[in-house]
């Protein structure tokens, strides 16, 4: 049997600014806290080295604050030095690799307190299975996507999403600038006027390009229920007037925990646009949507007609991809999107698309290159295959095709720390 031991592991907490402020209904951010975790090891073949990186967001990912999710994150790296994972084929390295993360799931519940104890430290884990998935793949010479069974070459990115710290010219500008890509995605604010009057805004931009393509708009939880009918309503209005395109993504309009609220308003969607003869307004769930559990919740109760399935959320690369698969065994017309939180780098980039290469269905991605980080740190960096394209530049290695870049990261980093098998064996 061909097997690969964890020698060392190295975790990271580090904080990137952003080039420009994001806003979204919840707020701004200026800057973005995340962890890297590396890990090393050897085989018979030589030795190897994984990265992947965590993305703790507080309530949005199950990891309460950073200072708890960085405590979760150093007992979960001792507990990987000495690992063995089988290497033999993929069936096996991906089986050894979810036995590892049920380990980690399971010292996460342990360390879970009553706020975070259904979904406890998703965004923290996350990392540590891109890292494993990274490191094995790599001993096996081949890219992670060919590991994960992939499905596509060419990775296309639907969007780049328009925060709501924009004035009415810069909204114009910038979706004039973003003729290329196949829609537009912009962030709501939650409320019913500011909102319609920037959909009619955008649609306008579009049209002076000539081209009416659809709007994908991200409200953040940012209606109450009510609300929330109200503007699908106004919404197929602006369709019936001309103001807007036939097809219009609205995601996530009311709170995540209102799963069949969220289903009820893909159904008033639906009646609407047949009662005003217009397009189709698909309601999209994202923080509805952590794993298979929800997906249950939601189908019963009539689904929807989109799906935002966050890596950070369901707890990996692996969860995801087993979510997309039952989503599209629910319902083979499902749209499925894979969404990132703000502030990653391209470590994250790169692992987003090797899942995107691997899903049985992809109706939309927002994994561009991390432009508004203030420094990028992988080596290669992701890039479009053109400055006119959206498809991304393959980079031809192993893994998740690119290493940490720690010359660029050192002036960010606040803590990080080094375990190792012997240090765990002697203990």
């Amino acid at each position: 049997m061909s097997e690969l031991i964890i020698e060392r592991v190295n975790i990271i907490d580090y904080r990137m600014p952003l080039k420009r402020p994001y806003g979204t209904a919840r707020g701004i951010t200026r800057g973005s806290k995340n962890f890297l975790l590396r890990i090393y090891g050897s085989s018979g073949n030589g030795e190897y080295v994984g990265v992947g990186e965590s993305q703790p967001r507080h309530r949005l990912t199950g990891d309460i604050n950073i200072e708890r999710a960085w405590d979760f994150l150093q007992n979960a790296a001792k507990r990987l030095s000495g690992k063995v994972i089988s290497n033999e084929d993929n069936d096996a390295a991906i089986s050894s690799i979810r036995g590892i993360m049920a380990d980690m799931e399971a010292l996460a519940h342990d360390q879970s307190e009553e706020r975070n104890s259904n979904k406890p430290f998703r965004g923290t884990l996350l990392g540590i299975e891109i890292a494993l998935l990274d490191f094995v793949s790599r001993s096996m010479e081949k890219p992670l996507s060919r590991l994960l069974g992939q499905e596509r070459d060419d990775i296309q990115i639907t969007v780049s999403t328009l925060s709501t710290q924009n004035s009415e010219e810069q909204f114009r500008k910038r979706v004039r600038r973003q003729a290329k890509y196949p829609m537009v995605r912009v962030k709501g604010v939650g409320d019913i006027t500011k909102d319609s009057e920037l959909l009619r805004l955008i649609h306008a931009a579009n049209q002076s390009t000539g081209n009416s393509k659809p709007i994908w708009m991200d409200l953040n939880e940012g209606f109450n229920e009510d609300d929330a009918f109200e503007f699908v309503r106004r919404v197929a209005q602006e369709m019936k007037d001309g103001n807007a395109p036939n097809l219009i993504t609205l995601e996530q309009p009311i709170h995540g925990d209102n799963k069949l609220g969220l289903c009820s308003l893909q159904r008033r969607a639906d009646e609407i646009c047949e009662q005003y003869e217009v397009g189709e307004i698909r309601i999209m769930a994202d923080e509805s949507l952590w794993d298979l559990d929800d997906l249950r919740t939601l189908n019963s109760a009539g689904g929807c007609r989109a799906l935002n399935i966050k890596t950070a959320k369901s707890g990996g690369i692996l969860a995801s991809l087993d979510l997309a698969h039952r989503a599209v065994a629910s319902d083979p017309d499902i749209n499925i999107c894979i969404g990132g939180m703000v502030g990653t780098s391209d470590i994250t980039t790169w692992s987003l698309i090797s899942l995107a290469k691997s899903l049985p269905r992809l109706d939309y991605i927002t994994a561009t290159p991390p432009g508004n980080v203030k420094t990028r740190i992988s080596l290669p960096l992701t890039r479009f295959v053109s400055s006119g394209d959206t498809v991304h530049r393959d980079s031809g290695g192993n893994g998740i095709g690119a290493v940490l870049d720690y010359t660029a990261l050192e002036p960010y980093i606040n803590a990080q720390q080094w375990f190792s098998k012997e240090r765990r064996e002697n203990d």
